[in-house]
């Protein structure tokens, strides 16, 4: 049997996130995600994407994008949220 403290439903970014304060919060918790890998839907969005806001409020808690934080972020970057499944 597996033991967590906490278990968060999706791993897309609000997910990754609240996993991220928790663990920062002493817990361990579990992160139950519908696809194979843990960026929610962000993989099935156009190629062209661009997130309407800096890199700066988008980041993920101890996962900051690549480059300058007054840039706006193209969606392959956006596949970054995936080096939080080994963390």
């Amino acid at each position: 049997m597996l033991d967590y403290d906490a278990l968060v439903i999706g791993g897309g970014q609000s997910g990754l996130a609240a996993a991220h304060a928790l663990r920062r919060g002493g817990l361990k918790p579990a992160v139950i995600e519908a696809s194979d890998e843990p960026v929610g839907s962000w993989p099935h969005y156009y190629a062209s994407l661009t997130l309407f806001s800096t890199a700066k409020y988008r980041s993920l808690p101890g996962l900051p994008f690549p480059g300058g934080d007054d840039r706006y972020p193209a969606l392959r970057p956006l596949s970054h949220g995936r080096e939080l499944g080994s963390r």
